[in-house]
């Protein structure tokens, strides 16, 4: 992943503070605390389905959620077409 990665964070609709590198993502403090970007590859249909299952999981057990960028999607591409989530 390189510098490049965080442009994709003007498409969310968060204020990021700072972002410091690790293992294969970008670690964001954000105005709704962390957060982490990571290069996705995989189809939209399977983050749709990831998203629900994160959802119902999260009434029981504390979990990560994705979060949806200014359009309403689930993952944001940079300049050359790779995918973040």
């Amino acid at each position: 992943m390189n510098d490049r990665a965080v442009n994709v964070l003007e498409q969310y609709d968060i204020a990021v503070s700072r972002t410091f590198k690790g293992r294969g993502t970008i670690i964001c403090e954000t105005d709704q605390g962390m957060c982490v970007l990571k290069e996705y590859r995989g189809k939209t249909e399977k983050l749709e389905l990831l998203n629900k299952l994160q959802e119902k999981a999260a009434d029981s057990i504390r979990t990560d959620t994705l979060i949806r960028n200014k359009e309403g999607g689930l993952s944001v591409k940079d300049i050359d077409g790779c995918g973040y989530i």
